[in-house]
Formats: structure tokens, C-alpha cells, sequence
């Protein structure tokens, strides 16, 4: 999409179009992006892989086979399975986007292996002292939940680097390469705790009021340069839309639950704060049915 929209700002009367072998509904870009690049004249279309690049001299055409993306379910890789319909396109540029790679020619070669990626150990740590790497640099799979362990592990060697010492025999956790963390810093597992669903809330009592949609230059503006396309928050409006938290799982002081309770069990400690009496409750139910954050919980007691 950045691509395109860009070629699109250098060249306004251009026609641009997208191929790309996902269809429309599965394209790994944010709907707001496809929605933008559509406004602006960008044509896109899905389903389509191409097999060879025609001309003479140059580019001038390029030959695409309709195609099927299928994904493994455990281990998440894409392949693609080519069909037989074949279908030229006339083109004066065409623009791989096929992924990005890291720029490694301005580090040292003695880091380098023969891929051009730096080499580390498994805390990141390099042949140069004090310098670690991560992330697709180094040659992992080039994916984000990896480039953020790679992150922790050398989180953990800088520690110890600047303790003058070594990092200790970590357990690692499942089949990974990550160490734990809680491990190395000799303390428990933080139990988050159950996560509260939409359903536990309680809406009735809260104004419903519409996500405020920022306003968005003209399609026959925005391409002409490359100003931001949304006009963002004023004030006002961000304090409005930051209003819309329902405050899940967190108590916001309405008061519902004190003033429902027909017992008098609930007590307000501070300006905002609330606790109940075990002594007057009878367990009714009544404040955590009314609670809109979900915040009262009916549990057994020993």
C-alpha cells in the first residue's frame, strides 16, 4: 500500500493498480490503508501472482496466473498453488514489494556471516565487545514475537555485561530458545489473573455515543502531495473519545453499587474507592449484576 500510494504522489495522473496473489478480503493490509488507496484511484486486485516480465529493453508487460494461497494451521506458511488462467498487464514501472531486509553494509565485516547478517550467540551478543543485535538482523525467523525475545535475551547480557559477569544456565521456556525472565530475576510468576469478557459488563447505564472518525483530506488533494491524510484529534475531541472507556475491570466511581445495595455493605473508603462489609452482606448479588465495569465479582466462600 505505501508503495503504491507513494508512486501514485509522484506521478498524480498515473494509473496505479495493485496485484497481489491474497484476495481482497485477505490482504495482509490495514482495512483503513486499503480503504484510502481505493479513495485515491488505486485499483487492486487479488488472486493473481505473477510468472514473467515482458519487453524489450524494458519492462512493458507482465504476465500473471490466477492463484490460491493456502496456509499450514500449525506452522502458519503460506503457499501457493497456481492455477491455469494466465492474463497480460500493459506496465511502464512495476514495483516488487515482496518484503524488506535489513542494510548491513555500513557494520563492521568481522560481525558479518556470509549472508551478510550479524552473527551472535543466543543473548545477542556479537564478536565486538558491547554490542548486540536482534531481530531480523541476525538471521532468525523474521518475525515480530521473534525479534522481541531476541530483544529479551539481550536484554539480559547487557544486564550481566554491565555486572562484569556471565549470563547464568537459564531454564528456557517450552521447546524455545527463550530463557526466563522471572528466572533470572529470582522472582515468581506474575499471575495476571482471569480476563474480564464484554458480557461480564453491565451497558445499561452507560450513554451510548458514536467513535468519532477524524477528518480526512480530499482523495484529489492528498495525492497530489504527501501531507497526512487524516487531520487527527483536536483537543476536545480526544478527551471526548478517550471518555468512551468503559473502564473494564476497573472501578470508575459511579456509585451504582452503593446506592443499590439494600443493606448498606458497601462502604466508600476514599473519594473513589469502595469495599464491603462481609458483616451487613447477604450476598444478593445485587451490586456486581449493576456494576458497568464488571468490577464485583460473586464467588464461594469457605
Amino acid at each position: 500500500m505505501d508503495a503504491a500510494r507513494k508512486l501514485l504522489r509522484e506521478q498524480p495522473t498515473a494509473k496505479v493498480s495493485i496485484y497481489a496473489p491474497e484476495q481482497f478480503d485477505s490482504l495482509p493490509a490495514l482495512k483503513e490503508n486499503l480503504e484510502e488507496a481505493m479513495e485515491e484511484g488505486i485499483e487492486i486486485r487479488g488472486g493473481l501472482i505473477p510468472v514473467s516480465f515482458e519487453g524489450d529493453g524494458r519492462v512493458q508487460k507482465v504476465r500473471f496466473v490466477d492463484v490460491k494461497v493456502e496456509t499450514d494451521p500449525v506452522a502458519g506458511q503460506r503457499r501457493f498453488v497456481r492455477g491455469k488462467e494466465a492474463m497480460d498487464v500493459e506496465a511502464d514501472v512495476v514495483v516488487i514489494c515482496a518484503g524488506q531486509v535489513p542494510r548491513t553494509d555500513f557494520l563492521p565485516s568481522q560481525i558479518l556471516d556470509e549472508r551478510g547478517l550479524v552473527r551472535c550467540d543466543r543473548y545477542g551478543r556479537t564478536r565486538m565487545a558491547r554490542l548486540f543485535a536482534g531481530g531480523d538482523i541476525v538471521g532468525f525467523k523474521a518475525t515480530v514475537a521473534d525479534a522481541i525475545a531476541s530483544g529479551k535475551r539481550a536484554a539480559m547480557a547487557i544486564d550481566m555485561d554491565s555486572h562484569s559477569g556471565e549470563p547464568p544456565d537459564i531454564p528456557l521456556l517450552g521447546n524455545s530458545l527463550l530463557p526466563s525472565f522471572s528466572h533470572y530475576l529470582g522472582i515468581d510468576r506474575k499471575e495476571t489473573g482471569k480476563v474480564l469478557a464484554f458480557e461480564a459488563l453491565n451497558t445499561i447505564p452507560v450513554p451510548f455515543s458514536a467513535a468519532f472518525r477524524p477528518e480526512k483530506e480530499r482523495p484529489g488533494q492528498r495525492r497530489k502531495d504527501f501531507r497526512e491524510v487524516s487531520k487527527g484529534f483536536r483537543e476536545k475531541e480526544a478527551m471526548e473519545e478517550a471518555g468512551r472507556c468503559l473502564s473494564c475491570g476497573l472501578c470508575k466511581g459511579c456509585d451504582l453499587c452503593f446506592l443499590v445495595c439494600p443493606d448498606v455493605a458497601i462502604v466508600r473508603k476514599d473519594l473513589k474507592v469502595f469495599s464491603v462489609k462481609d458483616d451487613y452482606c447477604k450476598a444478593c448479588g445485587v451490586c456486581a449484576r449493576v456494576c458497568p465495569c464488571g468490577v464485583l465479582e460473586m464467588v464461594d466462600r469457605e
